[in-house]
């Protein structure tokens, strides 16, 4: 009696190792599996957020906003929130035991323990053995990476022909620099392989109606199509999704987002900004011409005046003389102006400057015309005016 209630008790802490290990196999086995593993045995790789949870029940599923694509041709769910399920799968674990020894063996979703070729029915212990089937339970991925708000990376099998529903095939694992190397390093080697048979965009081409390939996406989105499926999809630019790029994703006009400067508004403001400073170098470059200009005309008057001063020094006999601007010149004088001569001479401004040798004012002309009423003054632009200028000194 005491034989028996020891194997039991031996039985039952070996059926509760064997248990609590075989759930700890189904989580552990996914964990020992390298990123490259993973990689390879999905079609779609993504890098995102979980942003929701959704129903908590029989698929479990999440929804997740995706950065970016790492892996697979489906395009259309970049920078576009979709939902992923988690199915937990369902097995049944029947053990045999004996004392003599212990084997194991699963085949689908069911899990069995044997003792050599001893068997009997069910928790019914035959030939020195017990044999007993554990309750069904349900068994799921890990999820440690799918905690709401978390970045993570997850491999994803889709579920619907839109592309737009994924199934959870691995953990998800955290996107980390190594974890990302490791990805895409495995996809350039699975894209390099020359011995793969299909590629992993192989199953997905572009939309050979017109129709579709002009009309059928909107915002700029680019038309494919599922060639297994002869199904049409978009490829969205950002903050534009959906099945034809028909939506925005609220997310994009929320204060602190940044926004996004299409390359014609940003090639129209580097052109007007060029446009604005060749203005501006323009106008100051022609400012300082003209300052440069007036300059040198300041100092051609200077020295004419300087050399006019010079060379017909002001005497004090031109004070009384009768008409302001004429100056009086000595009876004696070898230059006098004769009565019928129409001689001029260089005249003195009421301000007491020169004027320059061949040119009068309006002021002087009127002057000198009134001082002389009987002598045809020749015009101040004529060549004899200008001859006959040149000719006097006083």
């Amino acid at each position: 009696m005491k034989t028996v209630s020891r194997q039991t008790l031996s039985v039952v802490a070996l059926l509760s190792c064997v248990a609590v290990a075989s759930v700890l196999a189904d989580c552990v086995r996914d964990s020992t599996r390298s990123v490259e593993e993973r990689t390879r045995r999905v079609p779609i790789v993504v890098k995102g957020v979980v942003v929701a949870r959704g129903q908590t029940g029989q698929p479990r599923t999440f929804t997740i906003r995706v950065g970016k694509v790492l892996k697979g041709g489906n395009e259309s769910v970049a920078s576009a929130h979709i939902e992923i399920v988690v199915e937990d799968g369902q097995f049944n674990e029947t053990f045999s035991l004996t004392t003599a020894g212990l084997t194991s063996n699963r085949t689908g979703t069911e899990r069995t323990i044997l003792a050599g070729d001893v068997g009997g029915t069910e928790g019914t212990p035959t030939g020195g053995g017990l044999a007993s089937t554990a309750p069904e339970r349900n068994i799921g991925p890990c999820l440690e990476g799918l905690s709401l708000l978390s970045r993570s990376i997850f491999f994803l099998m889709p579920m619907d022909e839109e592309g737009t529903v994924f199934e959870v095939v691995e953990d998800a694992v955290p996107q980390s620099r190594e974890n990302l190397r490791r990805i895409r390093q495995t996809v350039k080697e699975e894209e390099s392989n020359a011995n793969e048979t299909l590629p992993d965009d192989d199953h997905m081409g572009s939309c050979t109606d017109a129709v579709y390939d002009n009309h059928y996406c909107l915002n700029g989105g680019t038309c494919r199509v599922w060639i297994n499926l002869d199904k049409y999809f978009c490829i969205c630019h950002y903050p534009y999704y959906g099945e034809r790029c028909d939506a925005i994703d609220p997310g994009a006009s929320t204060d602190g987002k940044p926004t996004v400067i299409n390359d014609t508004t940003l090639a129209i403001a580097v052109i007007m900004s060029t446009l604005l400073v060749l203005t501006v170098i323009c106008v100051i470059a022609f400012i300082k011409y003209k300052n440069n200009l007036w300059r040198e005309r300041k100092r051609e008057v200077e020295k004419t005046v300087k050399y006019l001063q010079e060379r017909y020094p002001s005497t004090p006999s031109r004070r009384n003389s009768p008409v302001q601007g004429i100056p009086r010149l000595n009876n004696n004088s070898s230059n006098a102006v004769d009565v019928g001569a129409s001689h001029v001479i260089v005249f003195q401004d009421a301000d007491g400057k020169h004027s320059r040798q061949g040119s009068l004012s309006s002021n002087q002309y009127r002057l000198l015309t009134e001082a002389t009423p009987n002598q045809p003054l020749p015009h101040r632009g004529s060549a004899d005016f200008t001859d006959r200028m040149s000719h006097w000194e006083y």
